[in-house]
């Protein structure tokens, strides 16, 4: 699927309503969603959102996934909900696809996190090339507990941060604190 311009306007709604493993939607030129308009992919496995070489900008509301949510843009704004498809009864089958679920983000220029942006996942990836910038207010759940290295001094990319820096008012200072605390 593709789109040159898209704008979605306050409470709308774009659903997939074709149950396949995988699926991926390019984005030719700017994308412009409100924050309360919603992407529903529940009926798909896997969704990718890709950018093209003209496309400047992609602005996001909310989104619903299945297992596997993934974006490749150069200029993102999530300004929303981006969370698992939740079955009317929960049970162990779903505990495991909270686990095993995917949300990946490559941003070849920034990335800003809205103020009413939340993120939930097993396995979360923000990349960025630019700046990855959230604000106030901004959330992220993951769904797996102890997942990373905590070795400050090993030789692995990243290390977890230490659990004490979620703390209500996150900020640059209080994140600085708490971790050289």
């Amino acid at each position: 699927m593709a789109f040159d311009d898209l704008k979605m306007s306050s409470k709308s709604e774009l659903k997939l309503k074709r149950t396949r493993a995988n699926f991926s939607i390019h984005m030719r030129r700017d994308i412009a969603l409100a924050s309360d308009s919603l992407l529903d992919f529940s009926m798909v496995m896997g969704i990718i959102l890709n950018s093209t070489d003209t496309n400047t900008r992609l602005d996001i509301g909310n989104v619903v996934y299945k297992r596997g949510f993934g974006i490749h843009g150069k200029m993102v704004k999530l300004n929303g909900l981006v969370k698992i498809h939740r079955p009317k009864k929960a049970n162990m089958i779903f505990a495991q696809y909270e686990r095993k679920s995917r949300i990946m983000m490559k941003i070849d220029q920034d990335l800003e996190l809205g103020g009413k942006a939340y993120i939930e996942s097993g396995h979360i990836l923000l990349q960025a090339n630019g700046t990855i910038n959230s604000e106030a207010g901004f959330g992220m759940k993951s769904f797996i507990n102890s997942t990373c290295n905590m070795d400050q001094h090993g030789k692995d990319l990243f290390t977890c941060i230490p659990h004490k820096t979620l703390n209500p008012v996150f900020t640059h200072d209080s994140y600085i604190k708490s971790f050289n605390d």
